[in-house]
């Protein structure tokens, strides 16, 4: 079984993975179109119980190995066009097939790529630098979204309403 890395209150914790997250990391339509091979839209998932060995293989196959390259070819992109604006970023992100869950990859991946560039490549560099920038800023919004909508959820309707009209 597979597990992997979580940042939880500034510690890295190794998080174990299940089946049962199969409604929770989906593939990107952008990804599954580029499969080389057809995949199920029930591995992982008790609906799935015919083949499912065989499903459940190529969806991760698929999931394992793609992103990686994908995460790649990112990079080679930023390298020649930066995004310009959050939304250009994301979309971006999207049309490649990966999730927003792999902006902690993505922005590894390209702070790798610096040392493999040539000193006087300052442009390229200077792409990646504000490339790694964006996708950090990414990451804290989503992060501080996430916190805004837990309290929020915590908050009584009728505190709520006070603060709303305040």
């Amino acid at each position: 079984s597979k597990a992997t890395y979580k940042l939880l209150r500034g510690k890295v914790l190794l998080v174990p993975r299940t089946e049962s997250l199969h409604l929770f990391e989906m593939l990107r339509p952008e990804l599954v179109k580029a499969s080389p091979m057809p995949l199920s839209s029930d591995a992982w998932s008790r609906f799935g119980l015919h083949n499912h060995q065989e499903h459940n293989v190529e969806v991760q196959q698929v999931s394992s190995t793609l992103p990686i390259k994908l995460i790649a070819q990112f990079v080679d992109r930023c390298l020649k066009d930066i995004p310009t604006s959050q939304e250009q970023l994301i979309d971006r992100i999207h049309s490649m097939g990966l999730n927003c869950r792999h902006l902690g990859r993505l922005r590894s991946a390209v702070y790798a790529r610096l040392p493999l560039l040539k000193r006087d490549s300052k442009i390229e560099i200077d792409r990646l630098n504000f490339t790694g920038q964006f996708l950090l800023t990414q990451m804290v919004s989503r992060v501080f979204k996430s916190l805004i909508r837990r309290q929020l959820r915590d908050i009584k309707t009728s505190e709520y309403s006070k603060v709303v009209h305040c």
